[in-house]
């Protein structure tokens, strides 16, 4: 069984709905003291942590927005047209997605964008990192919930 460890992430829910027919354990944990038990540990807005297991998440397009306590406070208020969710492990980029924004849209929509993209990505690129695939984007769409009638409640396919 492989086991993953999520630390300063909200990804526990969406984590477990999509492992959840895997033979996967997902587990939040507290803190990055001992990991080496995990397959997989996935921080978030967290660089400095890289270990041979562990991937970050970044709240913005890398490389904009690094060393930013928060990335999607910044962007919104800088007027950025443009912004998105990365995957990385130290510098090497493992997977972004954008998420645009209007001259209208609101924080609390930006927010909630983010969120959804970042509940899409991460736990397929994670799933193909356990299985030592290289990430595809069309992964993302082979995805169980891709739309709202095979959706999981992940939060990823709608608002």
């Amino acid at each position: 069984m492989k086991k993953i460890a999520l630390y300063n992430t909200e990804l526990i829910k969406p984590f477990k709905q999509y492992f959840a027919s895997n033979d996967v354990e997902v587990k939040e944990i507290s803190s990055l003291g001992n990991t080496d038990d995990f397959d997989m540990v996935i921080t978030y807005n967290c660089p400095d942590f890289v270990t041979k297991n562990s991937i970050n998440i970044h709240p913005a397009l890398l490389p904009a927005y690094k060393g930013v306590l928060n990335p999607i406070i910044e962007a919104f208020n800088d007027g950025v047209k443009v912004s998105g969710i990365t995957v990385h492990k130290g510098d090497k980029i493992l997977a972004q997605y954008p998420v645009l924004l209007s001259t209208d849209t609101h924080f609390d929509e930006f927010e909630q964008d983010m969120q959804n993209v970042q509940n899409k990505l991460v736990p397929v690129v994670v799933d193909c990192l356990l299985q030592d695939k290289v990430f595809d984007f069309q992964d993302l769409f082979k995805s169980p919930c891709v739309t709202s009638l095979n959706c999981k409640g992940c939060g990823a396919c709608h608002k």
